[in-house]
């Protein structure tokens, strides 16, 4: 630079000028030579002192002339024009040849000849943005470079005070019209222009909640409560003003209201209809309904269709003086929360479970395809027999003509879930208010999306919450746009409308949200995506270009990206897809960033060449993307190597061939091993086996006894006891008979015989429950000390008519304290009926009971009685050793009469106790009891 002739010895004699006021020099303070930016590009620049101006473009002087004034801080330049501000409001445009004045008008540059006001002024230049601006008084000017040259004043920033702030630098983006002040002391504060106007009315809170409205005029509305609002002839000023009639009547009700096309409005309070005088605005009809009324709409017939909450859908005919609402029939009807007139003779009911056709010459009503369900909120009948809908949590719909229903999906955010209603502004666009602000959509842009999935599921792979993918552009409007709260008013008709003038109203928490249009500046993400940084486990990583090489051992990775973009954040929608470098990107493989912040983090282990591409919606236009790709390569893993994966894949056949070699050696060592061992298994079960079949045909063998043995039994039961009942029965029913013809010798002959009949039964019946015991307690033996004599003695007491009447004598010659250790249960059965068999055979004979004492230390009971000796057969089969054979020849012989033998010896054989008979002039039954201890050991072999 010190070759160019700028008349300087040292670079630090130059003050390099590129903003006023300058932030570090004063105005008294400085170099003899400031350098100024020119436009155009580097290299061009004045070169200014007090004396003479210097012109250098591409490093090169082209011009130089005279100074225009001394005071070097009042240079400043815009574009490739410089200026010299001279005070007063008078300013000189500096060129080549010739200077040339102009001035502003005095209500800027001088709003008052007071000094003090005087100095409110300030003026700014940002060179940067070749931007200057005059502060003056508490408004904020910019300087427009006219065609000639010249600078004009425009009212930028109204009654907004600047100096209180410490404002040292101003930037306007001329796209967003947002204003930047930078201050030292207090940071950056950033004005946005409005572009909505909340207009309100003067008193309480609440009287600003605005639902339903209805155009009164070209520019301004009536609400429900008489309200008359709208915009005066002054862009700025709101009139309003209360018709008492309607507030009187209806002070808080303001969901519903209706204007029909002669003009009646029609509202509601609760339950009660009321129609209002377009001309008086005093309700001339009411009606009051059972219920509350939640919709109203006219018909293409100009009938008046109203909801009625829990009842259903009235139609009230207009042509009358009085319409006369009549109940249309129909259950589905019964929650309807808003009505639209559709095609020719058709109205649209919205329920909180679907929408329906309502057929107004039929009377009828079906659900539409596809809203089965859904909550809908509202309804807009559109062109072409199109019908705009919102439902709660599904946002945005369309219904075609023909029947076809279209979800459209949610934004980002999901705030279109809580959608309220849509407005055509006759330009193109809908738009949409929900509970976190407005949504701009461009018509078209949704009917090419519908078209475009006609038939088919756009619900996305995401999930059914129907995440917004970036095909559809939703632009966004918030609260720093104008409004007073980002919560608009839905469930109400009408919820928006639009005025002949051409401003939208739209109900919201706090004053009607007002707007043109044709003035409404969409500033659109539509700049380029740029990559700012990159880190790699939390280190940096440098770049060049669109190829990232990253380390090895790389596990989390993290890509900043950056776009040009001031308008709301909301209305960046930015995805991103990482796929292998050969493959291409399917539409599953987009994935979006949930957060504002631009970063995208890839975890996990990632090996070779892959491609990231990140797409952003730069705006309306389905499908308008800006999509940058990025290279990613990343280093291979040792065992990733072609060629150590070759080489451990030889190692690992070769080791696989030796493993299998030694296994199957091993395997043949224990299969040889295990089948020696099978084959003594193999033994010791067969021989197991063959026992069981032995323990198995024995049992069958016992069994077959026992069901030949019960056979008898049953035989016995039949000869024995049933035949004598029934001669017992016979007899006894003869002695009335004999009774009345007085033959008692015949009536005793009878009693006798039916005693002794029952006498034989009774013995016959015991001793088959003594059979039973020794069935059931031979198998549950338990051994006690039994006194000997109280058992003969308690035994004796059973027969003891039976021996007095055979005129017999029984002895019990058992010592009383005699006792021995036995089964009771089983030793009693043995002795009752050893007696029972002495006492019936014994005719004015001898019974007598007692010990063997011949061997003292053997328990021995005889049993002894006169009567006619046993025969041999009988004998032989009580002293048979095999108990089985003995039961068998036992049941098959002729002199048995009755079980007691043969239960005598199945008990003595389960007791332990040897039985045998001795016969002389007495028949003597010998009961050897084991000595004390065998009992046990008998049990537990048997056992």
């Amino acid at each position: 630079m010190l070759s160019l002739g700028l008349d300087i010895n040292d670079l630090n004699d130059i003050t390099y000028v590129v903003g006023l006021p300058d932030l570090l020099y004063s105005d008294s303070t400085g170099n003899d030579h400031h350098m100024i930016m020119a436009g155009g590009g580097e290299g061009n620049f004045f070169m200014i002192t007090k004396n003479k101006i210097a012109y250098y473009q591409d490093w090169k002087k082209r011009y130089q002339r005279p100074s225009a004034g001394s005071q070097l801080w009042n240079y400043f330049s815009i574009g490739k024009k410089l200026y010299y501000r001279i005070g007063q409001g008078n300013y000189i445009q500096i060129s080549q040849s010739k200077t040339s004045h102009f001035a502003f008008a005095p209500a800027v540059e001088d709003p008052s000849k007071d000094h003090q006001q005087t100095k409110r002024q300030k003026f700014y230049w940002n060179g940067n943005s070749e931007q200057a601006f005059l502060f003056s008084g508490k408004n904020l000017y910019m300087l427009v470079q006219q065609g000639n040259g010249d600078l004009s004043a425009k009212l930028l920033v109204e009654d907004f005070d600047l100096h209180a702030l410490g404002v040292d630098v101003i930037y306007l983006d001329n796209v967003s019209q947002k204003v930047f002040l930078g201050s030292r002391v207090n940071g950056l504060f950033v004005l946005s222009k409005t572009q909505f106007t909340p207009v309100v009315v003067k008193g309480e809170v609440g009287e600003n909640v605005f639902y339903a409205q209805v155009p009164y005029s070209a520019s301004s509305v009536i609400t429900p409560t008489g309200i008359i609002i709208g915009k005066g002839p002054v862009p700025s000023q709101t009139n309003h003003k209360f018709v008492s009639q309607i507030a009187k009547i209806n002070p808080f009700e303001k969901r519903i209201m209706l204007k029909s096309r002669n003009g009646t409005i029609w509202t509601k309070r609760y339950q009660t209809l009321l129609r209002i005088d377009q001309k008086s605005l005093r309700p001339d009809q009411v009606w009051t309904f059972e219920n509350e009324i939640t919709a109203l709409c006219e018909g293409t017939d100009n009938d008046i269709w109203i909801g009625v909450i829990n009842k259903g859908l009235y139609r009230g005919q207009t042509a009358a003086d009085k319409i006369r609402p009549r109940l249309i029939k129909g259950h589905a009807l019964t929650e309807i929360t808003c009505l639209e007139p559709g095609g020719e003779s058709e109205v649209l009911a919205g329920t909180s479970k679907g929408l329906y056709r309502v057929n107004t010459l039929t009377e009828t009503s079906s659900l539409i395809e596809g809203t089965r369900g859904i909550h809908i909120k509202s309804i807009h009948p559109s062109d072409n027999g199109r019908v705009w809908i919102t439902g709660l949590e599904t946002g945005l719909m369309l219904l075609t003509a023909d029947g076809k229903l279209t979800r459209f999906p949610l934004d980002r955010k999901r705030y279109l879930a809580s959608s309220h209603c849509v407005v055509e502004d006759g330009l193109g666009y809908l738009w949409v208010t929900t509970n976190k602000g407005l949504f701009q959509v461009k018509k078209n842009d949704l009917l090419v999306y519908a078209q475009k999935y006609s038939g088919k599921s756009n619900i996305t792979s995401y999930g059914t919450t129907r995440r917004y993918t970036g095909g559809l552009y939703y632009h966004y409007h918030a609260k720093d746009e104008g409004f007073n709260t980002n919560e608009f008013n839905g469930e109400c008709q009408p919820c928006g409308v639009k005025l002949a003038s051409g401003f939208i109203s739209l109900p919201s928490l706090n004053g009607l949200i007002w707007f043109q249009p044709t003035e409404i500046r969409r500033h659109l993400p539509d700049e380029r995506i740029i990559l700012s940084a990159v880190e790699a486990n939390g280190i940096p990583v440098s770049y060049s270009g669109e190829t990232i090489d990253f380390p090895q051992n790389v596990e989390d990775v993290r890509l900043y990206f950056a776009t040009a973009y001031l308008g709301h954040k909301d209305n960046l929608n930015v995805s991103y897809a990482v796929v292998k470098r050969s493959e291409t990107v399917a539409p599953s493989d987009w994935i979006p960033l949930e957060t504002d912040e631009l970063t995208v983090n890839l975890t996990g282990h990632y090996s070779g060449e892959y491609s990231l591409f990140v797409r952003k919606n730069n705006g309306f236009g389905l499908d308008n993307y800006e999509i940058k790709h990025i290279g990613l390569n990343f280093s291979e893993r040792w065992y990733e190597n072609i060629w150590i994966i070759l080489a451990i894949s030889v190692a690992i056949i070769a080791l696989v061939i030796l493993a299998t070699f030694a296994y199957n050696r091993h395997r043949l060592r224990s299969m040889r091993q295990k089948n020696t061992e099978l084959e003594e298994v193999i033994a010791v079960r067969t021989d197991k086996l063959s026992r069981s079949l032995e323990d198995l045909e024995a049992s069958r063998k016992d069994m077959d006894q026992q069901i030949y043995l019960l056979s008898r039994i049953v035989a016995s039961i039949s000869h024995d006891i049933q035949s004598p009942l029934r001669y017992v029965s016979f007899a006894s029913k003869r002695i009335p008979d004999l009774a009345e013809s007085g033959q008692i010798d015949e009536i005793s002959k009878v009693g006798l015989m039916v005693s002794n009949m029952s006498d034989r039964m009774g013995s016959m019946l015991e001793q088959l429950v003594s059979f039973a015991r020794a069935q059931l307690y031979g198998k549950k033996m338990t051994f006690e000390t039994v006194n000997i004599y109280q058992l003969i003695q308690e035994k004796y007491e059973l027969f003891r008519e039976t021996v007095h009447t055979n005129a017999s004598a029984f002895y019990n010659e058992i010592p009383e304290n005699k006792h021995v250790d036995a089964s009771y249960q089983l030793l009693s059965i043995i002795i009752h009926n050893l007696l029972d068999n002495a006492t019936k055979y014994t005719l004015r004979g001898e019974i007598r009971v007692y010990l063997n004492n011949s061997q003292p230390d053997t328990k021995e009971i005889i049993i002894a009685n006169t009567a006619t000796n046993l025969p041999e057969e009988i004998l032989e089969l009580l002293t048979l050793e095999d108990n089985d054979a003995a039961i068998e020849k036992f049941s098959n012989s002729s002199q048995l009469k009755g079980l007691g033998l043969l239960i005598v010896k199945e008990v003595a054989t389960l007791a332990n106790i040897a039985v045998w008979v001795s016969q002389t002039d007495y028949i003597r039954f010998h009961l050897r009891l084991p000595r004390p201890g065998t009992l046990v050991k008998s049990q537990t072999e048997t056992e």
